[in-house]
């Protein structure tokens, strides 16, 4: 029974120490998910900035096609 008894209380120890690791392993997940998350957002703005920046530029080059025939 002794023996038993040592047995069940080793793998109570085990048990709980894997439960640490699954709960370490979950936590570093999470982090790298928020981490992708905010990275998604990112480039998210920064592909519209680069949009706006493409529209302003063409809008620019229309403009100073204008100006340039209205001299011409």
């Amino acid at each position: 029974v002794a023996e038993l008894q040592e047995g069940v209380k080793t793998q109570c120890q085990e048990q709980a120490i894997l439960q640490r690791s699954l709960q370490d392993k979950a936590a570093e997940v999470e982090v790298e998910r928020m981490g992708a998350k905010a990275l998604q957002t990112e480039l998210s703005r920064t592909q519209e900035a680069r949009r706006r920046e493409q529209q302003q530029t063409a809008t620019a080059e229309e403009q100073l096609k204008l100006v340039a025939n209205a001299v011409s």
